[in-house]
């Protein structure tokens, strides 16, 4: 069995002047974490979801909106998630239990693709992970010395062929993730994706080119971007 842990507890403090929830947000008629489970349930691979949650507010919308929308069939766990996005995934990862992989998936990326899913998927199935990357190509400078008075400093640029950036959904061996986790909060360690806690327990993560878009929701100018690719 597989199962989607989908994330909605973050603040949005970024965005909060334009968007009160940015997880309820509607995209094209159709809320802003609906869409990641739309994607889910087309490729037909995840039996299981478990959202997680902000508060009761948040909460009671997201059963009437998944109701309204005809997913009132899916077989839906809501978690209250924690202080930070590391704690919030690992209490998700706690109420998952009986699963063999999950895909960790941040809701404020509304544009995943079912093909996307299964590729990973696919690639998790063969090496306990599957992170889901994309080229970087602008040119990336390194701050070497930042106490200049002036907006001079001493840089290095870094090379970009081996550089990737991160999205999601992540999807793990459960086994290995929730071990991860574990090691993750004995060691008293601040991550900022799942990838980084698959990585500190020595973990090398499988990464899968994604060539399509696939923005996170942090500001108002993602979200004009984001409803510029929707149209």
């Amino acid at each position: 069995m597989n199962s989607v842990l989908l994330l909605a507890a973050g603040s949005g403090s970024r965005i909060q002047k334009f968007v009160e929830d940015k997880a309820l947000f509607e995209l094209k008629k159709i809320p802003v974490f609906l869409h990641s489970i739309q994607a889910f349930e087309k490729s037909q691979q995840f039996q299981k979801y478990f959202i997680v949650y902000r508060d009761e507010k948040q909460k009671a919308s997201m059963q009437s909106l998944l109701i309204n929308n005809g997913y009132d069939k899916l077989d839906v766990t809501f978690v209250k998630g924690g202080s930070s996005r590391q704690e919030s995934v690992r209490l998700g990862l706690f109420a998952c239990s009986s699963t063999d992989f999950v895909a960790i998936h941040d809701s404020a990326r509304p544009l995943i693709q079912p093909t996307l899913i299964n590729d990973l998927l696919t690639a998790a199935k063969e090496n306990g992970s599957a992170i889901p990357v994309s080229i970087v190509t602008d040119t990336l400078i390194k701050i070497i010395d930042d106490n200049s008075k002036t907006d001079a400093k001493k840089t290095e640029i870094i090379d970009r062929s081996l550089i990737r950036a991160v999205q999601t959904p992540q999807i793990f061996s459960y086994q290995k993730i929730l071990d991860a986790y574990h090691k993750v909060f004995t060691d008293k360690v601040t991550i900022t994706d799942d990838s980084s806690a698959y990585s500190h327990s020595k973990h090398h993560p499988f990464l899968v080119i994604n060539q399509d878009p696939n923005p996170k929701i942090t500001t108002k100018k993602d979200l004009d971007y984001i409803l510029y690719l929707l149209n």
